[in-house]
C-alpha cells in the first residue's frame, strides 16, 4: 500500500495539486494500490471520481493533522509519500516517509523556529525529492540523501477550439509577483501586436489590471481565470510564445514550474 500524505490535491488547481493528482493516477496505472489523505477542497468543487480511494480532511490544521495521524496509524505500515515538509509534521510516532517532494520555497526560511520544524520534519523521510537541481542547491545541508527528480506531466490533448490569430503571448500561473506576469504586461508598448492571455488567479490580479490599463494596454490583455486541464490545454495550443519571467521575491521563489513542461 502506498499512502500520499498531501495538502494540495485536485481538483483545487495548482502546480503542486497537478503533480500529486497525476503522481496518484500514474501509480494507480502501474498496479499500485493507492489512498490519498488529503485536506479538504478550498475551492468548493465537486469531488471527482477518483479510481482510488482519496479521504478527506477539513478543520484548523492542528485537528487536520491529528486525524491524518490517526489514519495512517490505522493503515500499519504503508509506504508514505508526501507532497511537502509540512504534511510529514502528521506522521505518527516513529513512522518514517519513503520519500518527500521539495519545491523550493522551504528553504529560503531555515532560521529560528521555523528552520527547526522544517528540520525535524525532513528527518522523517529517507529521501528528499528536489524538483531541480536548483532547489536540490537551496536544501543543502539539511538532510543528507537530497534527489533530483523529472517531474512528470501527463499531456492533454487540445480541442483546438480555440482560434491562432498570431502574435498572442500566454502566461500560466497563480497571480503573484513572484511569476512575472508584471514584466510581460510593461513589455507590450513595444510589442503593439501583441495580445497577451493570463490564466489563473490570485491576490495579485488587481495590481495586473491596474498595471494594463495604465500603459494602455488593457485591450490587448486578458485575464481567463483558474482553467482545468482541457481548457489550459485549448489556449496553450493557441499560443506563439509561452511566457513566465519568473523570480525571486522575498521568501517566494519558483524552484521548478510544471507549467513550462506543460507549455512544451
Amino acid at each position: 500500500m502506498i499512502v500520499l500524505l498531501t495538502q494540495c490535491f485536485p481538483p483545487d488547481i495548482g502546480g503542486i495539486e497537478t503533480l500529486m493528482g497525476q503522481f496518484a493516477r500514474a501509480l494507480h496505472e502501474a498496479g499500485e494500490p493507492v489512498t490519498v489523505l488529503a485536506d479538504r477542497i478550498r475551492s468548493g468543487a465537486p469531488e471527482p471520481r477518483w479510481p482510488f480511494e482519496v479521504k478527506r480532511f477539513g478543520g484548523p490544521r492542528p485537528w487536520r493533522r491529528w486525524r491524518k495521524s490517526r489514519a495512517l496509524a490505522a493503515m500499519g505500515n504503508p509506504e508514505i509519500i508526501a507532497d511537502s515538509w509540512k504534511s510529514l509534521e502528521a506522521l505518527p510516532d516513529r513512522s518514517v516517509a519513503a520519500f518527500v517532494f521539495a519545491h523550493g520555497n522551504e528553504a529560503l526560511r531555515r532560521d529560528g523556529k521555523r528552520g527547526e520544524r522544517l528540520r525535524g520534519a525532513l528527518a522523517s523521510a529517507r529521501t528528499v525529492a528536489a524538483n531541480s537541481r536548483y532547489t536540490a542547491g537551496l536544501l543543502a545541508g539539511l538532510h543528507p540523501d537530497i534527489q533530483v527528480v523529472n517531474l512528470p506531466v501527463r499531456r492533454h490533448v487540445p480541442t483546438n477550439e480555440v482560434a491562432r490569430h498570431g502574435n498572442h503571448i500566454v502566461s500560466v500561473g497563480r497571480l503573484e509577483p513572484r511569476k512575472g506576469m508584471d514584466m510581460v504586461i510593461r513589455a507590450l508598448p513595444d510589442l503593439p501586436q501583441a495580445r497577451y492571455t493570463v490564466i489563473g488567479d490570485g491576490a495579485d490580479r488587481p495590481r495586473l489590471e491596474s498595471l494594463a490599463s495604465e500603459l494602455g494596454v488593457q485591450d490587448r490583455v486578458v485575464f481567463a481565470g483558474a482553467a482545468d486541464e482541457a481548457r489550459k490545454s485549448d489556449l496553450l495550443s493557441a499560443a506563439d510564445i509561452f511566457a513566465m519571467p519568473a523570480r525571486r521575491e522575498a521568501a517566494s521563489v519558483e524552484g521548478y514550474g510544471l507549467v513550462y513542461l506543460e507549455a512544451a
